[in-house]
């Protein structure tokens, strides 16, 4: 029987330190979404960055808590401040799966992560292949 190679989540972490969810690619998550008007809306933004600590989670399996904070919203204190409380509401409701809405955008959002995932494990290992050869 094979044994699944070791999984290193510090690696990930350490990819994602800096990393944002890419507007384009929220935009392709976003119009996927039957979005109603509502009160509480949040901007698009605002949901993007919620989304990287929601993507960030997922691939390092880390709590919201260590989601690093996207540089954007660092250079931004209305960001900042929205960030800060989006990234556990949002996260909150994606994991409930009981909102429309977030019941819509968990797979879309899991789906990136596992993108996410493949790109970096696919680097590490081309990176880790091109260290062996050059021995």
């Amino acid at each position: 029987m094979a044994v699944a190679p070791m999984i290193d989540y510090r690696h990930r972490r350490e990819c994602l330190r800096d990393w944002a969810m890419p507007p384009d690619a929220w935009h392709k998550i976003a119009d996927q979404l039957a979005r109603q008007p509502s009160p509480r809306y949040i901007s698009e933004d605002r949901a993007r960055l919620a989304a990287t600590a929601y993507v960030w989670t997922q691939v390092t399996l880390g709590e919201t808590q260590f989601a690093p904070q996207p540089s954007e919203s660092r250079n931004n204190a209305e960001l900042d401040t929205a960030w800060s409380q989006d990234r556990f509401s949002i996260g909150h409701w994606i994991r409930q799966n009981k909102v429309p809405l977030y019941q819509q955008m968990k797979p879309l959002l899991d789906v990136f992560a596992e993108q996410l995932v493949h790109g970096i494990e696919m680097e590490r290992s081309n990176g880790q292949l091109a260290r062996s050869l050059a021995n």
